[in-house]
């Protein structure tokens, strides 16, 4: 009976650690496709010389922190916890 406690709960602990990787895989996804429209939308008002280009450009560098801080992030507490600890 015991036995059967710990391979259900290895398997258990398998599965959250694909379910995991495939969040955190998501949303880098997310955020990186959300990075290229803003890319695409800045650079199309800086050649349509739109007023609101600046704000644009301020709002994709604060996508590309926010993207960054989130991997850091992750992967300091990756560290911490180690590998499988998220």
């Amino acid at each position: 009976m015991k036995l059967l406690f710990i391979l259900l709960q290895q398997q258990t602990t398998v599965a959250l650690e694909d379910f995991s990787a495939f969040v955190l895989m998501a949303v880098n996804i997310i955020f990186i496709i959300i990075l290229a429209l803003g890319l695409i939308n800045t650079v199309r008002k800086f050649i349509m010389s739109d007023p609101g280009a600046m704000s644009s450009l301020g709002q994709l560098v604060i996508g590309v922190i926010v993207f960054l801080v989130f991997n850091i992030f992750k992967d300091d507490l990756t560290g911490i916890f180690g590998e499988f600890g998220l």
